[in-house]
């Protein structure tokens, strides 16, 4: 049976805006030592090294655009452009990713991560690193193109390691008993927070999507990235990684093989080496 739990926002204190209202984000003043860019042209230079880079390449391997989202903070501060592409009948895709901010704290990034499309739950993969530019220095507009260009160029090498990583996680079938273990050492590595255990829980017992009442890893994996998108996007995007990580070395029966040293001593600690 198909049950929903909470609503779990996907974009934490970020609102969605049409084109026209992004280019009415005022863009604070120049300084010396401060050029910040509009966020109207960081998503023009993105949507720039789209088509160059990414829309052959995804169009080969069977993706078509499926989305596009623009979000901006409360305060007009910080922004998130994605364009999304799905692999009619497969279920998955890719999100392409622009972020920027208003405010010092961010540089302007780039970078790619999976969709899934029933439930719009994101992946990051380890590896596939966001390109960065300068934070705000004068003349920086070519290095956010080249980050721009940088961070998608290997758009067509992350749909492969996905593909094949879904497919080993859906062909691992999990038990409840094997499924409160990898919640266990996901709340060892600081994936989910104790808070958010109970909430993991429920999504495995009632998935709110049919495709997830398989009882494999895939399903797990999803229940995670449910709970995760209340997780404000800053913190969301390491958690992402380490659980990926985890997840694939269940898949391959060694659980800190390709996670590292320090998994091996938490591990140790938890008894479960």
């Amino acid at each position: 049976m198909v049950a929903a739990t909470k609503v779990f926002s996907h974009h934490k204190n970020l609102r969605q805006v049409t084109r026209s209202e992004l280019r009415d984000v005022p863009t604070p003043q120049a300084t010396d030592t401060y050029s910040p860019v509009s966020f109207d042209a960081v998503w023009t230079i993105f949507e720039e090294a789209i088509d160059d880079v990414a829309v052959a390449a995804l169009d080969e391997a069977g993706l078509e655009i499926a989305e596009v989202e623009l979000l901006v903070s409360a305060d007009e501060k910080l922004f998130r452009g994605t364009r999304s592409f799905l692999k009619r009948g497969e279920g998955f895709g890719v999100r392409l990713v622009s972020e920027s901010s208003h405010n010092k704290r961010t540089a302007v990034r780039f970078g790619i991560e999976g969709l899934v499309e029933v439930c719009s739950n994101g992946m990051c993969l380890p590896g596939f690193v966001k390109a960065s530019a300068k934070r705000h220095v004068p003349r920086q507009v070519p290095e956010i193109r080249e980050a721009a260009h940088t961070g998608i160029d290997g758009v067509q090498h992350f749909l492969q390691v996905m593909t094949q990583d879904r497919s080993m996680m859906m062909a691992t079938a999990l038990s409840d008993d094997a499924f409160l273990g990898f919640m266990g050492r996901l709340w060892g590595h600081k994936v989910l927070g104790s808070n958010q255990l109970n909430d993991c829980a429920s999504e495995w017992a009632q998935p709110r999507h049919a495709v997830f009442e398989r009882r494999d890893l895939w399903s797990a994996y999803n229940a995670v990235t449910e709970v995760l998108k209340s997780v404000p996007l800053r913190s969301r995007e390491s958690r992402y990684v380490n659980l990926h990580e985890l997840a694939m070395s269940e898949v391959q029966g060694q659980r800190v093989q390709r996670f590292g040293g320090d998994a091996n001593a938490i591990m140790s600690a938890m008894g479960q080496a």
